[in-house]
Order: structure tokens, then C-alpha cells, then sequence
């Protein structure tokens, strides 16, 4: 008897954002792989043998990417094919359904996940592990998490790197972002005074990228072609809000 074996074959694609490169992956289900080059685990879970061409799927993807840099809530979500354990999954999860501009401590999602078993509790380090590991940044938003005291933990794209993106989620930053106050003030070999430097400069970088997006924007007469792109996008993969 002939079995007939399926390769799903990887494409790859990059997006250049104002916090730095990105490396997006993606197979003919959803995107597989989003992360800041450099980043701790960058390109770990790529296969050995991968395509760099562009797919629907990595242009939605860059497309969600031009919204949410632009300082914009995304108006659908990409299609997502992550893979890892059972118990990475329902952490991932818990993490889509965080509202845009909000976060939620290490601790409360493992509340919902012991809720969710029917068990009297759940391990923050588990949960943890779990963010940590988390293939798609940014659309699967671990940055969201932070310590029961408010305070910011660990990100594998640089702690840098969450604080711009839960910033530009805010807007007027007006959040109370600060270190664990039992870890060292430097990040990176950076004083607290030289990290808050760098974060305006970021913070710029952002708000100069959304006016030369909505500058880019306003000068297409004819076609609009993110607005086609994403009807394309949304009549093939539907909308999810």
C-alpha cells in the first residue's frame, strides 16, 4: 500500500518596524513564527529547509503589522497556526482574548487555567514558561503580562522592546511601568535615567512611523491597496474581531 506524505513547507518574510526587524514564518494554514531579530528564541523553530517568498498569510500578517505600528487596535487578526504543547496552547490563548491596551498579571492567567481544570491552583512559574515560549510576538500579545505588582518582567524580544509596545498601546503613556524592584536598575548595561532616554527615542521613532503611514495613506488617489488587500485577506479568511 502507497501512503502519500504532506509537507507543509515554511515561508518566510520580513517586516521592518520602528522597534527593529522583524522574521515572520507561516505555513498554508496561518503564520507559525513572528519574532524581533535577536531575539532569545529567534528562529529556533524554523525548519531546516524554508521558502522566503510572500503568501496571503505573511502579507495579512505584515498588513496587522502596519496597523498596530501605526498606533491602531487591528481590525482582524491574522490566521495563526502556532505549535507546542497542550498546556503552551491554552496559555496562548488566554493571551489573544487580552483586550488591546490592557495587561494581566502572570498569576491571573493561572487562576483561569486552575478555574478552568477544576483544580485548587496553578502554578505563575508554569504560566511563565509558557509567555516565555510564545512563537508569535506581538499578535500573540505575552507583552501583556506583568507581574502581580504591576511591575515588568521578562520579554524574549528585550524588556526594552515590551515597554514600547505596551506605551504605544496607551497612547499618552500614562501607565505605571516600572522594574521588580528587587532586580538590578540596569537593563542591557543602561542606567534607569539612560533606559527612559532610549524609551522616548523609541516612543519618537513610533510616532513618526504613524505620520508617514497616514502621509503614505492620504497620497494614494487611485487604489488603496492596503484597503484591497485586506478585503482580499478578510473574504478568504474571514474577520475576527
Amino acid at each position: 500500500m502507497a501512503y502519500e506524505v504532506t509537507i507543509k513547507m515554511t515561508s518566510v518574510q520580513y517586516y521592518d518596524s520602528p522597534l527593529g526587524r522583524i522574521r515572520m514564518a507561516a505555513d498554508e494554514i496561518g503564520l507559525t513564527g513572528l519574532w524581533f531579530e535577536g531575539s532569545k528564541y529567534d528562529a529556533d523553530r524554523l525548519p531546516n529547509e524554508y521558502l522566503e517568498q510572500e503568501t496571503e498569510i505573511l502579507s495579512a500578517g505584515k498588513h496587522w503589522l502596519d496597523q498596530y505600528f501605526c498606533g491602531q487596535k487591528p481590525g482582524f487578526l491574522p490566521p495563526l497556526h502556532p505549535k507546542g504543547s497542550a498546556f503552551q496552547m491554552t496559555v496562548w490563548d488566554i493571551l489573544l482574548k487580552i483586550p488591546y491596551g490592557e495587561t494581566v498579571s502572570y498569576g491571573e492567567i493561572a487562576r483561569q487555567i486552575a478555574e478552568k481544570r477544576g483544580i485548587s491552583r496553578m502554578s505563575a512559574q508554569a504560566v511563565g514558561g509558557a509567555v516565555g515560549r510564545n512563537p508569535i510576538a506581538i499578535i500573540i500579545p505575552c507583552h501583556r503580562v506583568v507581574g502581580a505588582d504591576g511591575s515588568l518582567t521578562g520579554y524574549a524580544g528585550g524588556l526594552d522592546k515590551k515597554i514600547k509596545l505596551l506605551k504605544l498601546e496607551h497612547g499618552d503613556s500614562s501607565m505605571n511601568l516600572h522594574l521588580p524592584s528587587t532586580k538590578p536598575t540596569a537593563i542591557g548595561g543602561m542606567s534607569r535615567a539612560e533606559l527612559d532616554q532610549e524609551l522616548k527615542k523609541g516612543l519618537d521613532s513610533l510616532q513618526s512611523f504613524a505620520r508617514l503611514e497616514s502621509s503614505r495613506k492620504a497620497s494614494a488617489e487611485v487604489i488603496d491597496y492596503d484597503t484591497e488587500r485586506a478585503e482580499a485577506v478578510n473574504k478568504k479568511y474571514g474577520v475576527i474581531d
